[in-house]
């Protein structure tokens, strides 16, 4: 994670509710000319990490997804940080 680049932190709880792909498009959509990262916190949504993990090689070097899984507290306190 770099500290100087925009920073997206997208959850949906421990079952990663919503539809991430879509939603991880349309943010990077929305800032087509700047460097982002995007944390992806996927809970136990395995479907989710999977698209996500296809979606990577279709990004600019500019874009940057991190995807996890179930994130311990603390760990998910710092990336707020």
């Amino acid at each position: 994670i770099k500290p100087d680049v925009l920073t997206i932190l997208l959850m949906g709880g421990s079952n990663g509710v919503g539809n991430y792909p879509l939603m991880v498009k349309e943010i990077l959509k929305s800032f087509p000319t700047r460097k982002i990262q995007i944390i992806a916190v996927c809970g136990r949504n395995q479907k989710h990490q999977k698209h996500l993990n296809e979606m990577k090689s279709s990004l600019t070097p500019d874009q940057n997804i991190h995807i996890t899984g179930l994130v311990p507290q603390p760990e998910l306190f710092a990336y707020m940080n």
